[in-house]
């Protein structure tokens, strides 16, 4: 059975993948509902199940007739190491991308755009941006290591690209070797297939002396890499070496991720980066504006920020956007002609009624619409109500406060304008409620 799956696998996968990954499976056994495939190590296992399983699966299926259970297990007499390619050779660096320690007066991979001076500092950012600072003065022995979490495109690649040049401009001596947690993982299986492991720790054990590395969340289910990284890591840390890492996520909150790892990512300091607050939305976009060249009128640029709520590279993208189309038709910025730019990017609020906010944001708090509609001013539920009318006033266009304070119970429309109010400037200084907000406004755009 599993020659024929071979064979259909050999026109179904990429040369690279069948020489070096599916040649390394036998067959070692099919009772009838089960079939038992043996690969050389465990790291071999993982990689397989992680990549290349569904294809096993269809394949096996398809020359079966119906679907078999299948099982990877390790083949015990081929347990000393992962093997050798069967046929082909080693990948070329444009199939998978090596990420090389640099000499000191080597070229880098980071890019000179991104400077702590071009970095727009706000309540959203601000700790994260002063320890990445502090990390570039004195690297290694302030927070190491450093560990910059938060969601996509907030700013995190940009400080490590900041304090890469910040250590190198001061320091050019100083090995500094930025990469992304998956060029990591590419690199180790290649050297390991080529039994080159010696050079691969030489490489991040002792040519390196300032560690960067992104997206360390990828590292997931990767077990010898991790593996292999918890003793890179220990290398540089025990040595004073920085070591500055990026995630999207709390690194306690990593799934897959052994606990000695996530234990020693919380050893030195944990910084979040979150949702730019309106203000620095309208400093980014500004800023942006004038690095680039465009004449962005203050009204584009409130108008823009008050859209593109998500991300830093969210806003960019509308820039460059409402840029080039100003260039190509010779029109002025303005206000409509963004919004007619950018109709795709703009989230569409049609749907939202202040009904579903309600419903949201009482189901959040573990309260009833009722009590947010209701005379009830005990804390939990003005706070819960507060947030309901801030998120309508927000969220939806047509939503005037005398509205808006109708449908909660006949409030008077002052009273919904100091809710609104206050919760915009509990936001702006509260990181925790920042945070509540944000995945809040998710559930309510659904």
């Amino acid at each position: 059975m599993w020659e024929r799956a071979l064979a259909k696998l050999r026109h179904s996968t990429t040369d690279y993948a069948y020489d070096n990954w599916i040649t390394q499976i036998v067959q070692l056994g099919h009772d009838g509902s089960t079939l038992t495939l043996g690969v050389p190590n465990y790291f071999v296992r993982d990689w397989i199940v992680l990549y290349y399983a569904d294809l096993v699966r269809r394949a096996v299926h398809s020359v079966a007739g119906e679907p078999v259970a299948i099982e990877f297990v390790i083949d015990e007499s081929r347990k000393s190491g992962a093997q050798p390619p069967v046929s082909g050779s080693p990948p070329q660096d444009d199939q998978v991308v090596i990420a090389e320690v640099e000499a000191a007066n080597g070229r880098t991979k980071l890019s000179d755009r991104f400077t702590f001076e071009n970095f727009v500092v706000g309540p959203s950012n601000q700790l994260a941006a002063a320890a990445a600072a502090a990390v570039a003065d004195n690297p290694g022995k302030q927070y190491n290591p450093l560990f910059i979490y938060g969601g996509t495109g907030l700013g995190k690649t940009h400080l490590l690209h900041a304090i890469g040049n910040r250590i190198r401009a001061r320091d050019p001596k100083l090995r500094v070797v930025y990469l992304s947690a998956e060029q990591f993982l590419n690199e180790f299986v290649v050297l390991l297939k080529r039994g080159q492991m010696e050079e691969f720790r030489r490489r991040y054990r002792e040519g390196v002396d300032v560690l960067m590395m992104d997206d360390i969340q990828v590292l997931k289910k990767a077990q010898e890499t991790q593996n292999e990284f918890f003793h890179t890591f220990n290398d540089l840390h025990d040595s004073g070496r920085a070591i500055i890492l990026t995630s999207d996520i709390h690194p306690n909150e990593l799934p897959n991720i052994e606990s000695r790892l996530r234990t020693r990512f919380t050893s030195g300091l944990t910084a979040d980066v979150y949702e730019p607050p309106f203000e620095v939305r309208i400093a980014i976009i500004k800023r942006k504006a004038e690095q680039e060249g465009v004449n962005l009128p203050d009204d584009v640029a409130q108008f823009v920020a008050s859209k593109v709520t998500r991300s830093v590279r969210d806003l960019e993208g509308a820039l460059t956007r409402l840029a080039a189309h100003a260039t190509l038709t010779g029109r002025a910025l303005s206000t409509a002609y963004a919004e007619e730019v950018l109709r795709d990017m703009l989230p569409q609020r049609q749907a939202l009624s202040i009904e579903h906010v309600q419903k949201v944001v009482a189901k959040y708090f573990g309260m009833t619409v009722d009590d947010l509609r209701g005379e009830k001013r005990i804390r939990p539920i003005a706070n819960a109500r507060s947030v309901a009318m801030y998120f309508c006033r927000k969220l939806i266009s047509d939503a005037s406060f005398p509205i808006i304070g109708t449908a909660f119970g006949d409030k008077h429309h002052t009273t919904v304008m100091a809710a609104v109010e206050r919760v915009s400037q509990k936001r702006d200084k509260d990181t925790a409620l920042a945070r509540e907000l944000e995945e809040l406004e998710r559930q309510i755009n659904g």
